[in-house]
Parts: structure tokens; sequence; C-alpha cells
């Protein structure tokens, strides 16, 4: 069969169909494929079609200039997830993606956030002060993020995520430049009582003693599963929490 039968095939398909499709294409793929294409699929896509999934990680910068140019922000208000990865690479896609749509205030419904990679205090923390604007977001994801700055409040970026009202799953992989935050080898312990995190990742590179891991399910009442690394084993612990 043709590519033009298989369109023609494909466009036979009622709205709800085709919907369901959708969702089973990647939003970048998605976009990239078929909108254009006529204004029946402009309009599903554009008007119809939700939610939207983004994941920025191996694609060329001018498919990463088209979406964010041409597409992100006419339905920001449809996009429930963005992640931003690719290791060494996602600093620059992220700083790029700030410079076309500088907050993510606009995105009203997003519920999961991921960053890789994230260099800079000021950017992190900007972040996080946005976070508290995303009414929905129940997912936030930092991963090897090294930061380069010298001037850093990690605890004020603690107890900024320990106070996310919605949030229910975390990971933390962020350290100074040197070592861990603070340039030290041991947790940010927060200040704030977190009362929706239920699940709570924190890198394999800081060492939590027993009394440390207390205060930490104090302070995260809600807490199902933790994944810490405790001094007195120097292995990974996860610890289930009924």
């Amino acid at each position: 069969m043709d590519k033009r039968n298989q369109m023609t095939t494909l466009e036979s398909l009622p709205n709800e169909i085709l919907l369901m499709i959708f969702r089973y294409i990647n939003s970048i793929d998605l976009l990239l494929s078929f909108n254009g294409l006529n204004s029946r699929f402009n309009a599903l896509l554009n008007n119809q079609y939700y939610p939207h999934c983004f994941i920025f990680d191996s694609i060329s910068k001018h498919t990463f200039d088209t979406i964010c140019q041409d597409h992100l922000p006419f339905m920001a208000n449809r996009v429930i997830s963005l992640h931003f990865g690719n290791n060494e690479h996602g600093y620059t896609k992220l700083s790029l993606f700030r410079s076309y749509i500088p907050s993510f205030i606009s995105f009203t419904q997003l519920r999961s956030l991921t960053f890789e990679s994230i260099v800079s205090y000021e950017m992190l923390r900007n972040i996080i002060n946005e976070c508290h604007q995303l009414s929905h977001l129940s997912f936030l994801k930092f991963i090897m993020c090294k930061l380069e700055d010298n001037d850093t409040d990690m605890q004020l970026v603690v107890d900024n995520i320990w106070s996310l009202p919605k949030l229910t799953l975390c990971t933390l992989d962020i350290r100074g430049e040197d070592f861990g935050f603070l340039n030290d080898e041991h947790f940010c312990m927060p200040k704030t009582v977190s009362l929706s995190m239920e699940y709570l990742e924190i890198s394999m590179m800081f060492n939590f003693k027993a009394n440390e891991i207390n205060h930490l399910i104090k302070q995260t009442p809600h807490l199902k599963h933790l994944s810490v690394c405790p001094t007195f084993t120097n292995a990974l612990t996860n610890v289930s929490i009924i």
C-alpha cells in the first residue's frame, strides 16, 4: 500500500479513533508527521488532542527550534509533561527553550518536569519558584545536575521543593561543584514538611545516618517509598513505607 492509500485509509477513521491513536505517538513525531497535512488534522492536533508529552533528548536543533517556536506557544495549556534530557546536551536545550519560552507558568496543565545536567544555580532556583505556580505538578526530577556556582543556598532549594503542594514523586541528583549539597557529602535536610510527597529518590552520592533518615521521614510524613544511601551500609537502600 503506497503512502497516498495509507493516508486515505487513516483519514477514513472517525476523530475519536484518530485521537486514541495519537496517544501512542510521541508528541514530537506526531506534530512533525501530521501537522500541516490538512485542515482536519490541524484542528485535531491544535484544538482537540490532549495531553501532549515532549521528551527533548536526542533530537536535532532544527526540530527543537521548530517545536519551540511553531507549536508549544499555541498548545502550552495542553502539555502535561516536559523532559529535558540527553545529559551533557540537556542544559543547552533547556537554555535555548527558555530563550523561546521564558517561563513554565504558561503550561497550566503540566504534571511532570524532568531536567538533566542543570549547571546554573540561578536557573535551578527560578525553575523551582515557577513550579509553585503549576497547580497540577506532581512529578519533579533533577538528574545529574552539577552546579558550577559557588554561591548556592541548597537549604532554600530543598525547602522550596518540600513545600510544593501537589508533588508526589521527586528525584534529586543535585550537587555542588566539588561534591554534594554545599560541597558536602551529606544531603541538606528539609526544614519544611511535605504534605504530599510519596516517592523520593536521592542520589547515591549522598550518605545518610540513621537519625537523618528518621528526620527525613518525619519531614515527609506521607512517604511510601524512599531510595537513599545510608552511611552504615554504604550501599543503596530502598525503603518501602506503609
